[in-house]
C-alpha cells in the first residue's frame, strides 16, 4: 500500500471497509468520510421526521381534547436524547481525520455545545421522571 500522508485513524477506516481499490488513498478516504457524514445526516433527518410526526400526533390529540400525557412524555424523552446526541456525532465526524484543518470557531462552538448538552434534560423535567410517566402510562409500573 502506498504511504499516503493520512492519519492512522482515517487510514484504518478505509482498511476496515476493504472496498477501495487503493486502500488508504486520498480518494478512498474522501469517499468514506463523505459516506459516514451522509449517513449521520440521514440519521438526523430520519429522527427529525419521526419526532415531527410524533409531535403532530400529540397536537392532534390535544385538538380533540384528549390528554396525551404518555405520548408527550415519550416525544420529550426521545427528542432530548436526539438533541443530546448531536454534539457527539459532530465530534466523531470532526475526529475522523485529526489532520484536517478545522475552523477554530467550530471547535469553540462544539466545545460549548458538548458542555451544555447534558443540561438539555433539565428543561421540562428530568428524563427519569418522564420515563416513569411513560412506564405508568403503559402499565409497566
Amino acid at each position: 500500500m502506498p504511504n499516503w500522508p493520512l492519519s492512522a485513524a482515517v487510514r484504518s477506516v478505509c482498511i476496515r471497509a476493504s472496498c477501495c481499490w487503493s486502500i488508504g488513498s486520498p480518494a478512498c478516504v474522501a469517499v468514506h468520510l463523505l459516506l459516514s457524514t451522509a449517513a449521520a445526516i440521514g440519521r438526523f433527518a430520519a429522527h427529525l421526521a419521526t419526532l415531527r410526526n410524533m409531535s403532530i400526533t400529540v397536537t392532534a390529540k390535544l385538538v380533540r381534547a384528549e390528554s396525551p400525557v404518555v405520548e408527550a412524555a415519550l416525544v420529550k424523552d426521545i427528542g432530548t436524547e436526539f438533541e443530546q446526541s448531536i454534539p457527539a456525532v459532530i465530534e466523531t465526524a470532526v475526529g475522523m481525520d485529526p489532520d484536517a484543518t478545522i475552523d477554530a470557531e467550530l471547535y469553540r462552538a462544539l466545545a460549548y455545545v458538548s458542555q451544555v448538552a447534558p443540561t438539555y434534560s433539565l428543561r421540562g423535567g428530568t428524563r427519569e421522571i418522564l420515563r416513569g410517566m411513560i412506564a405508568r402510562g403503559l402499565g409497566l409500573r
